[in-house]
C-alpha cells in the first residue's frame, strides 16, 4: 500500500526507520565486531605462543650447535692424539736402550770373569745412524783381546754371537786381529782389531717383531 503525503514539505514529519530494520543492522554491527575481536584475540593470542615457542626452539637449537661443535672439536682432537700416539709408540719402537746394550756387551766381554776363555777392551765406540733409515746404526769400535792365542778372538767371537743383542745384526766384521806388544801390560802381547758392526732397520729388530706379532688382528 502506497501512502501519499498531501502536506506541505514544512508540516511533514521526517521518515524513521523500521525499528525491525534497525534492529537487524545493529546486531550485524555487533555480530561483526565482535567477530573481529574475537579473531584478534586469537590471532595475537597465537602470534604471541608462536612467538615463545620460535625464542624456546632457537635456544634449543643454539645450544644443540654449540654441543654439536664440541663434539667435532674433540673427535678431532681424539684423531690427532692418536696420531701423536701412535707417533711416539713408532719412536719408541725404533729405539734402542744403548744403557742396556752396553751392558750386555760387557758381560759378554768379561765373560763372567773367565780369564782363560778371553780378556777383551775397547777403546772407543762410534754409533752412526742410518739417514734413510733403510739401515740401522753402524757401531764401530777399536777391539783389544790380551795374551798371544788367537783362539781367544774367535771365543770372543762366539761368545757375542749368543748375545740375546747379536740376533739385531747384519753383519759385521770376521774375527781378524794384529799383534801388538804393550810392555805395560801383562802379559804384553794382544791382538787389536778394528770391529764394525751393521745393524738389521729397527723394523726387523727383535723387539719390533715381538710387539707386531703381540698385536690382536
Amino acid at each position: 500500500m502506497i501512502g501519499i503525503n498531501l502536506l506541505p514539505e514544512a508540516y511533514r514529519r521526517p521518515e524513521r526507520t523500521s525499528p525491525k530494520v534497525f534492529a537487524t543492522a545493529l546486531a550485524g554491527v555487533i555480530l561483526v565486531c565482535s567477530s573481529i575481536g574475537w579473531f584478534g584475540v586469537v590471532y595475537f593470542g597465537d602470534l604471541d605462543r608462536n612467538q615463545i615457542k620460535h625464542q624456546s626452539v632457537a635456544e634449543t637449537l643454539a645450544g644443540v650447535k654449540e654441543r654439536a661443535k664440541l663434539y667435532d672439536d674433540l673427535v678431532q682432537e681424539r684423531k690427532d692424539f692418536s696420531k701423536r700416539a701412535d707417533t711416539i709408540k713408532n719412536i719408541a719402537k725404533g729405539r734402542r736402550l744403548w744403557v742396556q746394550f752396553l751392558d750386555e756387551l760387557i758381560d759378554v766381554v768379561t765373560s763372567g770373569g773367565d780369564q782363560d776363555r778371553h780378556v777383551a777392551w775397547f777403546g772407543s765406540m762410534q754409533v752412526r745412524g742410518s739417514r734413510d733409515g733403510r739401515k740401522g746404526p753402524a757401531i764401530q769400535f777399536p777391539a783389544h783381546v790380551q795374551g798371544n792365542d788367537i783362539r781367544k778372538i774367535a771365543n770372543l767371537h762366539d761368545d757375542v754371537e749368543k748375545a740375546r743383542f747379536f740376533i739385531d745384526m747384519e753383519e759385521y766384521s770376521p774375527p781378524a786381529g794384529a799383534k801388538a806388544v804393550d810392555e805395560d801390560l801383562y802379559p804384553p802381547e794382544s791382538f787389536s782389531f778394528n770391529w764394525k758392526w751393521q745393524m738389521k732397520p729397527s723394523s726387523k729388530w727383535l723387539k719390533s717383531q715381538t710387539s707386531t706379532a703381540a698385536k690382536p688382528k
